[in-house]
């Protein structure tokens, strides 16, 4: 075969070549050593899938990995958060490299890393875009334990309460309402389906409404004494 022909061949082609290379960069028995050998392939290295495949390799070192992060883009660093090889190092790691660099990353990748990034990543990036925050709900690995500690911070869009307050999945929870009261998001209308424990903490707040406050004496009447 020419040297030509074989340039021309699609069985020769890198991608067809990177097969038998996706097996080899998941072998759970590779040694620390293959994997290094395996990081300064040129296959690998022109194969951003199969770069990502073993950066999420269980046995991947800090080292070994730290010297390839600055070849992969914010959404390529959440692939690696959310594949289920990749160790907790790996995950912390790139979740940390995204955290860095956060603010130059553009609005629209901002929204795609939303959806796909551990929701937990959103207690300390400083997002002040409610339209990239409304999409952390879209995530599927988001909890309402979660939620309730990016509720604590104060520095969240008011957009964004006010998507979180009409959201179907969440309008009913009764912490996710209780906080969203609090920020002054969410008013009478709620307060029926708060606990007992929740109104009372109202009404010693001092930053409530005079009028939600006297609402919420109200509701308190309507609940038994406690037993001593």
């Amino acid at each position: 075969m020419s040297k030509d022909s074989r340039r021309e061949d699609p069985a020769l082609t890198p991608e067809r070549e990177s097969a038998p290379y996706r097996r080899r960069v998941s072998d759970p028995a590779l040694t620390p050593e293959e994997i290094s050998s395996l990081l300064d392939d040129p296959l690998v290295l022109s194969d951003k899938n199969l770069l990502i495949l073993l950066l999420c390799h269980p046995r991947m070192t800090p080292p070994l990995l730290l010297k390839k992060l600055s070849l992969l883009s914010p959404l390529d660093l959440a692939r690696i958060a959310h594949s289920p090889t990749a160790s907790p190092m790996a995950r912390t790691m790139t979740m940390e490299q995204v955290l860095q660099h956060y603010e130059t990353i553009p609005l629209g990748t901002r929204k795609s890393l939303a959806r796909l990034v551990p929701p937990a990543f959103f207690r300390r990036a400083k997002e002040e875009d409610g339209s990239v925050l409304a999409e952390l709900l879209n995530n599927p690995r988001i909890t309402e334990d979660i939620l309730i500690q990016i509720l604590q911070r104060r520095d969240l869009p008011r957009s964004f309460l006010v998507r979180l307050l009409g959201d179907s999945r969440w309008r009913n929870r009764s912490r996710v309402l209780f906080l969203l009261v609090q920020r002054g998001v969410a008013g009478e209308e709620v307060l029926s389906r708060l606990s007992r424990a929740q109104l009372e903490e109202l009404s010693r707040n001092a930053a409530l409404p005079q009028a939600l406050k006297e609402r919420v004496k109200e509701l308190l009447r309507r609940f038994s004494p406690l037993r001593g």
